[in-house]
């Protein structure tokens, strides 16, 4: 297993406003690249969303180009860009000039969103996110590996279109897609989800709030469709979004508060969906995670917590 790490660059309280200093962000992300972590993510939110995910985010694009200045081997990319609300052209941009200036760390993560406020914001329907986001992607594809791009869609048209600077990764940066069984959706539902993925996307980013017998099921439909389209499992990661805590015996009266909040569920569910507890129950919680097939985990971490990048690295990662 390779180990991610979703950097806090947002407020640690719900209905907070005191998200992390620049400094502070990135003196974590140097701790996180001198203890071994293969990459750093930033969570995108464009708006507060209330009463869930009710605290300050910081502008991923941002967090991302400050991080590649304070670091120089672990990769850098979003989990996830809310792709649907923002234009392909820009996103191509953004993330090609981070993997030219980092000679080729970048990994572009996206998801649909789900938060309506956003969309309607952007003026984006949200029942268009799906045909957005294949749409996105594959004009994003086209204008990192293509010299002159020309593109007829459903929500874009162009001629002659040429982006520079180029990625330096060939055939470009990995493509990784967010998505996955949720409680209330329906199974049509999640299999043009998965499809997406397998169709699209050089990796699957997994829900953090699912069971294991859940992303076990998605796992299996989603190499069946990668099948379906002639991908070699072996040139597809499967990571999995989680967050991480080492209780000690005990949980934190904040820490509780915060976490049942952030993924709006009762603490005794996140603790057991998430690696949350000592070391020999996140050792077998990870353990489930690569019986399953997960091999790349990305943790989130509640606050700029030092200790658990510590824990991580030296005491749970070398037994995997």
């Amino acid at each position: 297993m390779k180990f991610g790490l979703a950097l806090p660059s947002f407020a640690n309280r719900i209905g907070s406003s005191d998200a992390p200093s620049l400094e502070a962000i990135a003196a974590y992300a140097q701790k996180a690249e001198e203890l071994g972590f293969d990459s750093l993510w930033v969570v995108d939110h464009l708006l507060r969303a209330e009463p869930l995910y009710n605290i300050v985010w910081h502008d991923p694009t941002i967090m991302l180009g400050a991080s590649a200045a304070v670091t120089r081997r672990v990769k850098l990319g979003p989990s996830i860009f809310v792709l649907p609300v923002r234009s392909p052209i820009i996103v191509a941009k953004e993330i090609a000039s981070l993997d030219n200036l980092t000679n080729g760390r970048a990994i572009l993560g996206v998801g649909n969103g789900w938060f309506e406020k956003e969309f309607e914001a952007c003026g984006v329907p949200l029942f268009e996110r799906g045909s957005r986001s294949s749409e996105y992607i594959r004009i994003i594809r086209s204008l990192w590996t293509e010299d002159l791009v020309t593109f007829s869609g459903r929500f874009y048209r162009f001629r002659d279109v040429r982006l520079e600077p180029k990625p330096v990764q060939t055939p470009h940066p990995p493509i990784w897609i967010a998505g996955g069984s949720a409680t209330g959706e329906n199974n049509q539902k999640i299999e043009r989800v998965l499809r997406r993925i397998a169709k699209y996307g050089n990796g699957w980013i997994s829900r953090d709030d699912v069971d294991s017998g859940t992303l076990e099921k998605d796992w299996s439909r989603l190499r069946g469709f990668l099948g379906e389209y002639g991908k070699d499992k072996s040139e597809f990661t499967f990571a999995h979004l989680t967050w991480a805590y080492n209780t000690e015996g005990k949980v934190d009266g904040t820490v509780r508060q915060s976490l049942s909040q952030y993924l709006n569920s009762p603490l005794e569910q996140v603790v057991k969906e998430n690696l949350i507890g000592d070391r020999s129950q996140i050792t077998r919680k990870l353990e489930k995670l690569r019986q399953i097939g997960v091999e790349y985990p990305i943790v989130m971490t509640f606050g700029l917590d030092h200790e658990i990048l510590r824990f991580l690295a030296n005491e749970i990662s070398p037994s995997f």
